[in-house]
């Protein structure tokens, strides 16, 4: 059984449904990426597993045991949100030393090196931080504790670019030297390619895809050309008009011998982004803006 697992789940607010019929596994000791636009369902999701909320149907399965009001889950199970709160009076060497307490895989020594990296000093108080630098010291503290699985809710809110390549940087070290299952939800999946070994999108709530991300790379392809029957309309995934006699595609991936036979028709082949196909898939219910207009 893996640490993690969802089967039938729907989470519902009042009349409006967060999370719909959502069954799927987590893959133990690995980095997944939880992706999707605003308001897709990410943190509802995030917040069923840490057993903060309730499902309103199904069952949410971690390490065996339903997550909420669990103590063996709460131990072993960290998660990482915006909404962290620490003692109002504590600096944060004694937030460190709090953590070190209760949690037995903590690294002190990580724990005070990002704090000198992030210039981040331990005399400081919590509550005294900038909105980027809250994100980066809760940041730091969830790759510390180094529980079997830990949740980032768009953990680099607030960063500057720069901060947020060494976050990744030091999340990517820290798991290769202390493999666990890790959970990172975001927006900017352009800048997560090279971390992440799987993705999930949601949409509205609905689990829209799952795979590794080298598989996500070669899901789909561009193609440039005119107008041409050869192009199968089921597999279309986002279409726009360059020119008069231009157009450009987005297919699922069709196999080698029917690029060959578009490329011998004149089509110019182009790799997708993730990134970009997971916009155009979660577009594919609204269009483009262009028809605003």
């Amino acid at each position: 059984m893996a640490e993690i697992e969802l089967s039938d789940v729907m989470k519902r607010y009042r009349n409006q449904e967060a999370i719909s019929s959502l069954t799927l596994s987590i893959p133990d000791q690995s980095i997944t990426g939880l992706i999707g636009p605003n308001g897709a369902g990410k943190t509802t999701l995030l917040n069923l597993m840490a057993g903060i909320e309730a499902a309103t149907e199904g069952d949410v399965s971690v390490f065996g045991n339903e997550p909420l009001e669990n103590l063996s889950v709460a131990a072993n199970l960290f998660y990482v949100h915006e909404d962290m709160m620490y003692p109002q009076d504590f600096r944060i060497s004694e937030v460190y030393q709090a953590f070190k307490k209760v949690y037995p895989n903590w690294d002190q020594a990580l724990a005070e090196n990002l704090s000198d990296h992030f210039n981040i000093s331990l005399k400081q108080m919590p509550m005294d931080l900038s909105k980027g630098q809250a994100s980066t010291l809760n940041a730091i503290i969830g790759l510390a504790v180094q529980t079997p699985v830990t949740l980032f809710d768009e953990p680099t809110t607030g960063m500057d670019y720069g901060v947020r390549k060494d976050f990744y940087r030091a999340l990517l070290k820290s798991y290769i030297a202390h493999p666990r299952t890790i959970i990172l939800s975001s927006h900017l999946l352009n800048e997560l390619e090279d971390l992440l070994e799987h993705v999930i999108l949601l949409d509205h709530g609905e689990l829209e895809l799952m795979m590794e991300m080298d598989k996500l790379k070669q899901y789909a392809v561009g193609l440039v050309g005119e107008y041409d029957s050869m192009i199968d309309q089921q597999t279309i995934l986002y279409q726009d008009r360059m020119d008069l006699n231009q157009q450009y595609w987005v297919i699922k991936h069709p196999g080698e011998d029917m690029l060959q036979e578009l490329r011998q028709h004149g089509f110019t082949i182009s790799p997708v982004a993730p990134a970009d196909l997971c916009v155009y898939l979660t577009q594919m219910n609204r269009g483009d803006v262009d028809h605003v207009f």
